[in-house]
């Protein structure tokens, strides 16, 4: 059973997300702004939202990626946004970073805050020698925000590598190594 570790920033704290939160990881995975770049569709009740949660709690309990919920200080139980690693390679010394954040509280630095956190988990605690980030064209805050975190672009995916009904987008691969 893989342990998930609480980190903290200056104004976050990320930790498991649990069922407690199901009102709001379904108000974020329901968000238009937020679902624009992500290949994930709107769950269509609570209870798709509760399956989720669980099936994360469960990947997380086998050791198959890490999945912390990003909970501001000032509001410590309101859940505002994710951030993931996960898609780890075979001999896991690789994973793929993923993160969302409700629009009201982006623009202000706290992904910024969990990227860089989440990055000094991976080198440090998990020995990880490189993290991947995967990412629109068109979404050029999230690709400024992996460059600002030493990400390179290593290049375009083809249609084969992306996700069912991915293929009328242009996805590339960010890479960052220590």
């Amino acid at each position: 059973m893989a342990q998930q570790d609480v980190l903290q920033t200056a104004r976050l704290t990320l930790k498991a997300i649990s069922v407690a939160d199901l009102p709001a990881v379904h108000r974020l995975h329901s968000n238009e702004e937020v679902l624009r770049f992500i290949n994930r569709q709107a769950p269509e009740s609570e209870a798709n939202t509760l399956a989720f949660i669980e099936k994360i709690e469960t990947g997380v309990q086998q050791g198959r990626w890490y999945y912390w919920g990003l909970y501001d200080q000032d509001l410590p139980t309101e859940l505002i946004g994710t951030i993931c690693l996960w898609q780890f390679n075979d001999t896991r010394t690789s994973a793929e970073i993923g993160f969302d954040l409700l629009p009201k509280h982006q623009r202000k630095g706290l992904m910024q805050e969990a990227v860089t956190t989440v990055l000094d988990f991976a080198k440090e605690v998990l020995e990880l020698k490189s993290v991947t980030g995967i990412v629109r064209v068109e979404n050029q805050a999230s690709i400024r925000l992996l460059e600002r975190n030493s990400f390179q672009f290593v290049r375009e995916l083809t249609d084969d590598e992306k996700f069912s009904g991915e293929a009328a987008y242009r996805i590339q691969l960010f890479e960052c190594l220590w």
